[in-house]
């Protein structure tokens, strides 16, 4: 008869609300910054302007999603740093913080509205909400402290409420100068940088470690809460990510009859969406990858800083893009083949060149990695990601000097990715050695 796991020697505890709000928290987040991207669309072309002609024009927009992404991801970031202080809840403080999600749930609607326009009206509407979160979180911060909900030993709270009156007091600032100039209530935000780095000067206190930091105990070991949180978010993010993929595969645009498609026209259909499809197994396929990798560097880490997620964010968010660069392959491919595949893959190559660099900064000095990690370990995964850089790069300089209807060529250096991962691991036969349960004993 099945024990129910009562010969185990631990003991059980019921899921936590905190832990809950903590992971609703996360997915709202996760989904909002990457819904920023799935906002981008390509406009139609009109006249005999080339298509590849419309990509340079949304240059200002994929800006606007870069500040819009980052923005998100400190918001994230300030949550995290609030909640690895939070111990318990109730229902005033989870109340508290859905005004603050439904204020980032909604930032891609005035994110997308403020690409296609600079009138003060969206202005306003991307800064308000943004705002109304900011206090949110203030307010947060506040009723856990009023409320002893707070870890014992929690201290440092004046020291994290100045960091997070500093996004509200620029939003301020921008909000007072955007009736008088749209452009000038854009500038103000040079000054939430200024005032981080001034806050810092005079209050040197260290964020990547707290007087309290959040730990979740498996077998002899801890895990750093704000290393699994940020796991957690970018798993999040990856997921979306992969699902959003599939929107490309849609059907034919004409509409369809009244009785319905017949077998002969449906399979016609399905057959001319034929580079639609490999199109999408091939993406699907490298963020895959790209997953791989981020489960392999961070499987060897155990130290939480701010620079990794900074680094970690800009990587998700060129990970979030990776549906537009899709979109832009299969929407213009037919006008500007060698562009077209061109930029696909260069969208591809940012997305490993910034995971690259999450890799470099963790293992660099091993600040951030397990001692455990073995040299080898280390030199193996800076090869991969060289190659992998040096194949995208192929793949795009095949793409520019092949003539158009040819440069699906550029994907055949694909194969290159399984050639020079067998070498490394040849070379390297402990390269994908990683601990379980981020090297802490189970009993």
């Amino acid at each position: 008869m099945d024990s129910g796991g009562d010969d185990l020697d631990i003991d059980p505890q019921p899921v936590g609300v905190r832990g809950r709000i903590v992971a609703l928290s996360d997915n709202v987040f996760g989904f909002a910054a990457t819904l920023l991207a799935a906002r981008l669309v390509l406009p139609i072309v009109e006249g005999d302007r080339a298509n590849i002609e419309v990509l340079f024009d949304r240059f200002s927009t994929i800006g606007i999603y870069i500040f819009g992404f980052l923005v998100i991801g400190y918001q994230w970031w300030r949550h995290h740093q609030v909640f690895d202080r939070i111990e318990r809840a109730d229902t005033w403080l989870i109340l508290i913080n859905f005004v603050m999600l439904a204020c980032i749930a909604f930032m891609p609607y005035p994110t997308s509205v403020l690409g296609e326009s600079q009138v003060r009206v969206a202005a306003l509407l991307y800064v308000v909400p943004l705002f109304v979160s900011s206090l949110a979180l203030i307010g947060l911060w506040l009723y856990a402290r009023r409320r002893s909900l707070t870890a014992p030993g929690a201290d440092g709270g004046q020291h994290l409420l100045s960091h997070l009156l500093i996004l509200p007091g620029v939003l301020l600032l921008s909000m007072a100068l955007i009736p008088f100039s749209v452009t000038a209530g854009a500038v103000a935000w040079i000054a939430l940088p200024v005032a981080l780095i001034g806050a810092h000067l005079i209050d040197p206190a260290d964020d990547d470690d707290p007087p309290v930091r959040a730990r979740r105990h498996r077998g002899h070991g801890t895990v750093d809460h704000g290393l699994e949180r940020l796991v957690a978010y970018s798993d999040g993010i990856y997921a979306v990510v992969l699902t959003i993929i599939a929107e490309q595969l849609g059907g034919s645009e004409a509409e369809p009859p009244t009785d319905g498609l017949t077998s002969a026209e449906l399979w016609a259909q399905v057959q001319s969406q034929y580079d639609t499809f490999v199109a999408f197994g091939l993406t699907f396929h490298t963020v895959g990858l790209f997953w791989s990798v981020h489960a392999s560097i961070f499987g060897r880490i155990v130290r939480f800083r701010t620079p990794l997620l900074w680094l970690a964010l800009i990587h998700l968010m060129v990970i979030a893009l990776q549906p537009f660069g899709l979109s832009v392959f299969l929407d213009l491919g037919s006008a500007d083949s060698s562009a077209a595949t061109a930029t696909y893959l260069l969208f591809m190559l940012a997305a490993s060149l910034t995971l690259a660099l999450v890799g470099w900064y963790a293992e660099w000095g091993r600040r951030c990695v397990a001692a455990t990690t073995t040299h080898s370990q280390v030199v193996a995964r800076r090869w991969q990601s060289a190659t992998a850089a040096g194949i995208f790069c192929l793949g795009a300089l095949i793409a520019v000097i092949t003539d158009d209807g040819n440069s699906g060529w550029a994907f055949a250096v694909f194969a290159l990715f399984s050639i020079t991962d067998r070498l490394i691991r040849r070379r390297y036969p402990d390269a994908d050695d990683l601990p379980d349960e981020a090297g802490f004993a189970t009993t």
